[in-house]
């Protein structure tokens, strides 16, 4: 009982935050990227924010789509930010 009381406080406490988060997620994906750099940004808050936790697993534990899925994107990311979020898989 005393875990679900706290959980319940934490998830009171991060609300506000969690939802201004969402509101520039909103204002950012209605805005064009028009540039290579823009994609970029779009694809770094779809990894970072949007997507699942499920994918960023290892490659060993993670299922054959979201693999597939993550290596586009990451692909997509391209340049030095690519390469970080890379090695982060790297089994």
């Amino acid at each position: 009982m005393l875990e679900a009381i706290e959980h319940t406080r934490l998830v009171k406490l991060q609300r506000p935050f969690q939802e201004r988060a969402d509101e520039l997620v909103d204002q950012m994906w209605s805005t064009p990227a028009r540039t290579a750099e823009g994609r970029r940004a779009k694809l770094l808050v779809l990894l970072g924010y949007v997507v699942a936790d499920d994918w960023r697993e290892g490659a060993r534990e993670v299922d054959w789509d979201i693999k597939m899925a993550r290596d586009l994107m990451i692909e997509f990311v391209g340049g030095e930010p690519a390469a970080q979020i890379r090695d982060q898989f790297a089994a």
